[in-house]
C-alpha cells in the first residue's frame, strides 16, 4: 500500500510513517513530505508515473500550504478522477470544521490506531 504522509514536524512525520510501516509490514510503501507543496508535487509525480498513492495523510496546520489546501487542490484537480482516501491530522482533539475536505480526521497521537484501521480494511 502506497501512503503519502505530510507533516511539517519531523518527529511526527517519521513517527506516523514508522507506525504505518511497522503495522502494515512489507506491503507499506510510505513516502513522506515536509510541506504541503512537496506533498502536491509527490502526489502529481506518483500519478504521472502510474504509481498512485492509496492513502494520503495530511497535517491540517502546515505553514504556507496546509493540509486543507492540499486536500482541496487534489479534490478539485480534474486530472485525479479517482482519489484515494485523504485523512487529516490535527494536533489536539477537537471538533472538525464543517466543510473540511477529509474522509477522516485523526489526532496526531493515533498513528497506531490509524494503522490498525488500515489492517482491518485490507
Amino acid at each position: 500500500m502506497r501512503i503519502l504522509v505530510a507533516d511539517d514536524h519531523t518527529a511526527t512525520r517519521h513517527r506516523i510513517a514508522a507506525q504505518l510501516t511497522a503495522s502494515l509490514g512489507r506491503t507499506a510503501d510510505v513516502v513522506v513530505a515536509s510541506t504541503g507543496f512537496e506533498a502536491l508535487a509527490l502526489f502529481e509525480r506518483a500519478h504521472r508515473e502510474g504509481r498512485p498513492f492509496e492513502l494520503v495523510v495530511l497535517d491540517v496546520a502546515m505553514p504556507m500550504c496546509d493540509g486543507i489546501s492540499v486536500a482541496r487542490s487534489l479534490r478539485t484537480d480534474g486530472r485525479f478522477v479517482a482519489l484515494p482516501p485523504i485523512w487529516g491530522l490535527v494536533g489536539t482533539e477537537g471538533p472538525v470544521a464543517e466543510g473540511w475536505p477529509f474522509d477522516q480526521v485523526w489526532g496526531k497521537d493515533v498513528g497506531e490506531i490509524m494503522a490498525s484501521s488500515l489492517r482491518r480494511a485490507a
